[in-house]
């Protein structure tokens, strides 16, 4: 029998103001998670949820600022692109979160790095959520059953 639960890990950035003692953009954070020990972690969607720092109103998801995102998985010490990108590229929203192309797994304790930079002169809150399933080690998920009757 195959042991999994779904999981959802969440790196929260309170205040991506601008740059230290500047008018110009250029502040970055940055947070980590780390994976329960007992297990690896199957990454399968990413959301992003930002919201203006100074009133807290969520932004309209089709008009993302410009916010960048770096993240480092610690099992591997490998980045998981060449270079920061746009949070809008690689999270999509609750709604419509972003499915990776292949389940990305991190192993049990690892820690998972993100660092979030803000490239617009307004101050944002970010929450980036990570989902996907905790499976023992060395196990894959168990395949979704088939709906009776179909």
């Amino acid at each position: 029998m195959r042991v999994q639960r779904f999981h959802t890990y969440q790196l929260a950035f309170a205040n991506l103001a601008l740059a230290a003692g500047s008018e110009v953009a250029g502040g970055s954070a940055t947070d980590s998670f780390l994976v329960e020990t007992a297990y690896d972690f199957w990454l399968l969607k990413m959301q992003a949820f930002i919201s203006t720092f100074a009133t807290g109103q969520g932004i309209v998801t089709t008009t993302l600022p410009l916010l960048t995102v770096l993240m480092q998985d610690g099992s591997s010490q490998q980045q998981l692109s060449n270079e920061a990108v746009p949070i809008a590229a690689q999270f999509g929203t609750g709604e419509i979160p972003y499915i990776l192309p292949q389940p990305h797994i991190i192993g049990g304790g690892a820690t998972f790095n993100a660092t979030v930079t803000n490239l617009s002169t307004t101050a944002y809150s970010v929450r980036l959520l990570f989902s996907g399933v905790h499976v023992a080690h060395g196990q894959a998920p168990a395949q979704r059953g088939r709906i009776r009757g179909r």
